[in-house]
C-alpha cells in the first residue's frame, strides 16, 4: 500500500490483469492527458464491479496525468475488526441528502454479482 499512497506504483483488478497478462512487478502504460506513462504494478485485486478491469492509482498521481477534478469511484480499506456494513452506513450519511451514490461492500459487490449468474 505505501507504494500505491506515495504514487510509484498502482494496483490493478483481476480482470485487468487477465485481459493484458500483467502480474505484480509488471508495468502498465497508461493514455494519459500528459501524454503516455508507464506505471509498475504493486497488486492485483478482486473486483466484481468490471469485466473489463480497473486501475487503481494514488489520487496526486492522478491529478498530475489527468486533468479531472471529480471522481466516480473511491475504494476505502476497513481496519481490521470494524464491521463493513457499519462503515457503508456511515459514508452513505456522510454524502448527505440528495447525493446520488451508490455504496457497497466486497462482499455485498460480490453477493450482487452471483446473483446474476
Amino acid at each position: 500500500m505505501a507504494r500505491l499512497e506515495d504514487g510509484s506504483a498502482a494496483l490493478v483488478s483481476e480482470p485487468f490483469a487477465f485481459r493484458r497478462g500483467l502480474g505484480v512487478g509488471d508495468t502498465v502504460r497508461l493514455r494519459t492527458e500528459v501524454g503516455p506513462r508507464a506505471i509498475p504494478v504493486a497488486g492485483i485485486f478482486r473486483d466484481y464491479g468490471s469485466d473489463r478491469g480497473v486501475v487503481v492509482l494514488d489520487r496526486g498521481l492522478y491529478d498530475r496525468w489527468w486533468r479531472d477534478p471529480g471522481f466516480s469511484s473511491l475504494a476505502l480499506f476497513v481496519e481490521e475488526g470494524l464491521p463493513p456494513d457499519a462503515v457503508v452506513a456511515r459514508v452513505q450519511r456522510a454524502a448527505g441528502p440528495g447525493r446520488s451514490l451508490v455504496v457497497r461492500s466486497n462482499r455485498g459487490l460480490r453477493a450482487a454479482s452471483l446473483q446474476v449468474f
